[in-house]
C-alpha cells in the first residue's frame, strides 16, 4: 500500500504533463504462453452451436464474443462443445474471475438460468439476473451439467 501512496505523491507533485519529454517507466516482464491447439475450431463449434448469439446477454457481434470453456483448457479434450458456452467478453470474466465466479447457473428440469454474485446487484449485470439461457436448439450440444458443477458455475 505504501508503495501505491508515493507513486500517489510522485504523480500529484508532477501535475505538468508534457507528452513530449516522457520516460518509459513500464517494467517489461518475461511470460510463458500457453498454445491452445484446436482453439480455432472449438471457436468454430461453439458459435455454430449458439447460433453467433451470446447464451447470456443475446448479443450477436461476433467482435464482442468468446468461446468459453467451463472447464478450463486442458488440452484438445477439453475441446469439446459441451465444455463450452458462447459469451459476450465481459460476461465470460465475470464467470472465470479469480474472485468469483460472479455468474453462476441454475438448472431446473430444462430451463437454466443465470444467477448473479450480490456484489453485481445495482450493476448493469442486475438487469441479467434470473433470465433463461440462449441454449443451443441441438441438445447434443447443450453444456455438461457436469462440467458447469465442476467448473464452480453450478448453483447448489
Amino acid at each position: 500500500m505504501e508503495e501505491f501512496q508515493i507513486i500517489n505523491e510522485i504523480i500529484d507533485s508532477n501535475s505538468d504533463f508534457d507528452p513530449n519529454n516522457l520516460e518509459d517507466l513500464t517494467r517489461r516482464v518475461e511470460q510463458q504462453v500457453v498454445y491452445r491447439q484446436g482453439q480455432a475450431n472449438f471457436r468454430d463449434r461453439i458459435r455454430n452451436a449458439y447460433g453467433d448469439i451470446c447464451a447470456i446477454t443475446g448479443c450477436d457481434d461476433e467482435r464482442g464474443m468468446q468461446a468459453a470453456h467451463i472447464v478450463s483448457f486442458r488440452g484438445e479434450q477439453t475441446n469439446h462443445v459441451t465444455n463450452g458456452m458462447l459469451l459476450r467478453i465481459d460476461i465470460h470474466r465475470l464467470f472465470d474471475h479469480p474472485n468469483g465466479p460472479f455468474l453462476r447457473i441454475e438448472i431446473d428440469g430444462d430451463t437454466w438460468r443465470l444467477r448473479i454474485d450480490q456484489s453485481l446487484i445495482g450493476t448493469t449485470y442486475e438487469q441479467y439476473d434470473g433470465i433463461e439461457l440462449n441454449l443451443p436448439q441441438n441438445p447434443e450440444h447443450r453444456p455438461n451439467i457436469d462440467a458447469v458443477r465442476n467448473a464452480g458455475w453450478l448453483v447448489d
